[in-house]
């Protein structure tokens, strides 16, 4: 039997934050959501505040099934002497670090973490955090090798990751390769009246051919690419129409912001895109979007995984993905051109058009199987997790925090 005490801690840019709900964050939230329907009391640690909170206890999540106290703190040094204090009094016995953004330029926070005597597991969902350039810069190459020395196990959210992984010094015994939870029940297919009814509902054209970018409007997301190539697709395409739910990320710089702004406008005045009111926290509604539309595209150059993906692929539909991120990172695990989606081959309005019109019908059902026989479900998940944490501490009870 499992000690049912599990101490789940996140430091985390957006945790909770209504401008930017990010996919580490979802991660997370799922993840305890799910030890906690199990009984396991879980808590999440998290910083730098942005909330203008005190450092103190949230004890609901909002939107989340269940209920769990939060812990907030103004730094990455105040939430490391909580763990500190709860690793030395054994309320915790294991530390999951999932990305550890806000601490890892920090050598000091980051010795002291390493210098717990507790099982330590790393978890990269970034195609870019193991890149040696980019960590090598933050950590330098002598502490990165201390690094991958201490880590007890790493997991990585796809396979791409665990080779990169491998690659950046990590011994392959270490690494383990689980995906991203989805909730099942909250992302599915619905039949074609259902999808009609939706598309009502949410105020989208009943008659037109509806293409779906989830996400952030940033740079890394390819977004850029998509709002300038759209009239050119639409005039290629005239039944197409763009629906966008995301927003503008606190880190986007002025001139995107502008086009974004712009884009909004022309589009709107030509009914050629809708748009969501910014980030759907509430993956209910989420969903709804995703069974409304029929296409999926996520034209990022690069993903750790893309739950995105795995959230489309669910609800049946076919995905569209840039070649480059097909073929150099975790995307690459979800999306087969030809079989469940199609790949763009470069960067410009025509590539982007053959893909569109390459899609077949039956892409989102192969999309949808494909999905289902990666395990990705929460409960599947979140049992892999289960099965390393007792690995790592042979058998006994154990509580962990978890680190982002």
């Amino acid at each position: 039997m499992l000690n049912e005490s599990l101490s789940f801690g996140m430091e985390s840019w957006n945790w909770h934050n209504e401008k930017n709900v990010g996919g580490v964050e979802r991660y997370g939230l799922r993840l305890a959501d799910n030890l906690v329907s199990r009984g396991i009391q879980t808590s999440i640690y998290t910083g730098p505040n942005y909330l203008d909170l005190p450092d103190g206890k949230i004890c609901k999540i909002e939107g989340g099934n269940v209920s769990y106290p939060v812990f907030y703190h103004k730094d990455a040094s105040h939430m490391l002497n909580s763990l500190e204090e709860d690793a030395i009094s054994q309320k915790i016995n294991l530390i999951e670090l999932e990305g550890f953004y806000g601490i890892r330029s920090n050598h000091n926070i980051m010795e002291r973490v390493l210098g717990l005597d507790v099982p330590l597991i790393f978890t990269s969902h970034n195609s870019g955090l193991l890149n040696k350039k980019n960590l090598y810069r933050e950590l330098c190459i002598d502490f990165a090798k201390i690094f991958t020395d201490r880590v007890d196990a790493i997991i990585c959210v796809s396979s791409k990751l665990g080779e990169d992984a491998i690659e950046f010094g990590f011994s392959p015994e270490k690494v383990h390769v689980i995906y991203n939870p989805i909730d099942e029940q909250v992302f599915h297919p619905v039949s074609e009246t259902e999808k009609i009814a939706l598309r009502k509902e949410l105020g989208l054209p009943l008659d037109k051919k509806i293409i779906m970018y989830a996400g952030r409007i940033s740079p890394e997301k390819g977004s850029e690419f998509l709002l300038r190539s759209w009239n050119e697709v639409h005039d290629a395409i005239p039944n197409s129409h763009l629906l966008v739910a995301g927003g503008i990320a606190p880190s986007t710089e002025k001139p995107l912001q502008d086009l974004f702004a712009q884009f909004k406008i022309d589009c709107q005045n030509d009914q050629t895109a809708s748009f969501t009111d910014g980030f759907i926290k509430d993956e209910a509604k989420l969903a709804k979007y995703y069974q409304a539309c029929d296409i999926f595209i996520l034209p990022s150059p690069a993903e750790g995984l893309g739950n995105v993906l795995l959230e489309a692929m669910l609800c049946g539909k076919p995905c569209i993905i840039s070649e480059i991120a097909r073929a150099s990172s975790g995307a690459g695990d979800l999306v087969t051109s030809g079989f469940n989606g199609t790949t763009f081959k470069d960067y410009t309005p025509e590539a982007l058009i053959t893909a569109i019109r390459e899609i077949k019908n039956n892409m989102g059902t192969c999309g949808l199987i494909k999905a289902k026989n990666m395990g990705v479900g929460i409960s599947s998940v979140t049992d892999e997790h289960i099965k390393l944490y007792q690995e790592l501490v042979h058998g006994k009870p154990f509580s962990v925090a978890m680190i982002t």
